[in-house]
């Protein structure tokens, strides 16, 4: 929750202060790194789904160091899904290589069937 605070407070600075769009999303963008960077997978996984809902490739690879190296299956589970969300193709190499390699069979199954539905 302290990590999104300066979030809320600068969106209430572009409002009050005519901030350009520009500026709110170098600080969004800004929070986000810091965000996939701790150790609290709730804050993680927000920062995850979020780049995910915005679509934002720039954090293609820090996403895809999840999906190869978290500790925790219901991450790398969420960063396969963002990745392939995100389209880009290291990404979904990422996802191909976590079917062959992953440890845990409920993440290999996942990104399989992303991967499936992508050909239909």
């Amino acid at each position: 929750m302290k990590i999104f605070v300066p979030l809320i407070a600068a969106i209430g600075i572009f409002w009050m202060n005519n901030v350009s769009a520009a500026d709110l999303s170098k600080l969004v963008e800004k929070n986000l790194h810091f965000t996939l960077k701790t150790e609290n997978l709730m804050i993680k996984a927000d920062a995850i789904s979020l780049a995910g809902e915005l679509k934002m490739d720039e954090f293609v690879i820090p996403i895809m160091e999840v999906l190869k190296s978290s500790e925790n299956k219901e991450l790398r589970i969420l960063a396969a899904i963002v990745l392939y969300k995100i389209n880009d193709k290291r990404g979904l190499f990422a996802i191909k290589q976590a079917i062959h390699y992953d440890t845990e069979r409920c993440v290999r199954r996942v990104c399989s069937n992303l991967l499936v539905s992508d050909l239909n």
